[in-house]
């Protein structure tokens, strides 16, 4: 994951997909365009369901680095661990674990698809 020895990964963010989790229990809900493992990626603007019954609408985040346009031509970002929602909650478990922008320590960014190996050391160094 390292571009060289002097930049290092300073902060990942996976890809979220439906069926993912927030903080409060509420379940990602999705059907862009874009998938990961078969499954749509969550985009601005998606419902969140909770278990009362309740729900709540996925923000904005341009630090996902992804976007899909809808049928009005507009951009919408695709969400990510660390995505807010309308009621205050966040995205905590994308549903997923290969598919994530890391960002670098030089403040630049790009989504890569992860294997089990780089999946344990982001683990170990606190990444994920």
């Amino acid at each position: 994951m390292d571009r060289d020895k002097d930049v290092k990964a300073a902060e990942v963010k996976l890809i979220a997909i439906s069926g993912g989790k927030t903080k409060q229990g509420g379940t990602l809900n999705s059907t862009c365009g874009i998938t990961c493992q078969g499954i749509p990626a969550v985009l601005e603007g998606n419902f969140v369901e909770y278990p009362d019954g309740s729900q709540a609408t996925v923000l904005r985040d341009e630090s996902t680095t992804l976007a899909q346009h809808d049928e009005h031509g507009n951009s919408l970002t695709v969400a990510a661990t660390g995505t807010m929602l309308s009621n205050g909650d966040m995205i905590t478990d994308a549903g997923q674990q290969n598919l994530g922008t890391v960002i670098f320590s030089n403040h630049t960014s790009g989504v890569y698809e992860f294997d089990e190996s780089d999946i344990v050391k982001m683990k170990a160094e606190g990444l994920l």
